[in-house]
């Protein structure tokens, strides 16, 4: 919903504003992850990939249905004005047929690049067993017995695209208890990249947090290890944490989390 009227580019969820960026995003998308060396997706299955990233990038973060309604509707007015035909919605991943994997294991993949989508129609089944055996073959002690509806893998679907994006982030709203960590953790594992979350204690404070991250930071920025880092409202311990990741998320960067020898034995 916009505004007064006086900026008809501005609404009341700040997040609700999209720009060039988002555009540019839904294109990337669509022409680094067509498997080129693979099958020839027909028209059909372009527009549907088409439509599934303006669904991933816009209507996952709507926060009412109505407005998710409305958008999906909009997209799809949109599609069938210029092909002449609405598609079904479907879902793209790149593990319908294998999950992200490296020689050694379930180690991170050093390049989303390389990761192309298939279309995951009718593989419902196939997809979960793709999931279970990414979660059997992990080295990762933090996920337990699940069982995925299709509401869960679903989920787990998107999650597991932001992940195998460069520099994504992504914020799971939900009750307690509903599963949202437990969806971030199989969607990591999946993804083959590696979590990091600590745990908290009674004495854990500000120090401890930057220390968390500068070590996230050296294993992604010297090993080139992909790195989920996962925070949920219980690790904020301080409000100042929010401060730190908000800079993260803003300008790529916190501010003075090395000291001048860290830097120096970094970059040496």
């Amino acid at each position: 919903p916009a505004d007064d009227g006086d900026d008809p580019g501005a609404s009341d969820p700040f997040h609700y504003t999209f720009d060039m960026h988002k555009t540019c995003t839904i294109l990337r998308s669509l022409l680094s992850k067509l498997d080129v060396d693979g099958p020839v997706l027909n028209d059909g299955a372009i527009v549907r990939l088409f439509a599934h990233e303006c669904r991933r990038e816009l209507v996952d973060m709507l926060v009412s249905q109505d407005d998710a309604r409305t958008v999906c509707a909009t997209i799809d007015a949109s599609i069938e004005a210029m092909f002449n035909f609405v598609p079904e919605p479907s879902f793209f991943s790149s593990f319908v047929y294998g999950a992200a994997e490296t020689s050694s294991g379930n180690m991170p993949a050093s390049s989303s690049t390389a990761l192309v989508y298939r279309e995951t129609v009718g593989a419902g089944v196939q997809l979960v067993a793709q999931v279970e055996a990414a979660i059997s073959k992990s080295r990762q002690k933090y996920i337990g017995s699940l069982v995925f509806f299709d509401d869960a893998l679903h989920h787990v679907l998107k999650v597991t695209r932001v992940l195998e994006s460069d520099r994504r982030s992504v914020m799971l709203v939900g009750v307690g208890g509903s599963g949202k960590k437990s969806i971030a953790k199989v969607a990591a594992t999946v993804a083959g990249v590696s979590l990091l979350h600590s745990t908290k204690g009674p004495t854990y404070g500000v120090s401890n947090f930057l220390d968390d991250l500068g070590s996230g930071f050296k294993r992604s920025g010297i090993k080139g290890e992909s790195i989920c880092f996962l925070m949920s409202d219980a690790d904020v311990c301080d409000s100042v944490f929010l401060d730190f990741v908000n800079q993260q998320l803003t300008m790529g960067r916190i501010s003075d989390i090395f000291q001048k020898e860290d830097v120096d034995s970094i970059v040496s």
